[in-house]
């Protein structure tokens, strides 16, 4: 019995680590395009999240009413909070009926 060996195919020792090259390039630009992506959604989230603090006051009634709401779309997380009323800040609501309307409890 006479075995011949099979033709060589140098095409072919190049072939698959080619291939695997291909694939790696390919998953990283995959990669990079979702983090990427990722970061940009992050953005367009937070510039469509803004809080909008609105004050709004009456005296109906004989009854003053102060009121600061959130009209905005995302959460307002406030740090301080300060009442100024004729250039001097009043640490509350107290206070500053008292300098301002007389007010005694």
């Amino acid at each position: 019995m006479n075995v011949q060996p099979s033709p060589t195919r140098p095409w072919r020792d190049w072939v698959d680590p080619f291939l695997a090259l291909v694939a790696l390039v390919v998953s990283a630009v995959s990669l990079w395009v979702a983090i990427g992506t990722e970061q940009a959604n992050r953005r367009m989230v937070a510039a469509a999240s803004w809080p909008l603090l609105q004050v709004d006051t009456s005296n109906l009634h004989a009854t003053i009413v102060f009121s600061v709401l959130n009209g905005g779309v995302g959460p307002a997380k406030l740090k301080t909070f300060e009442l100024f009323w004729n250039g001097k800040a009043y640490p509350g609501a107290h206070a500053l009926l008292t300098a301002c309307c007389g007010y005694d409890a």
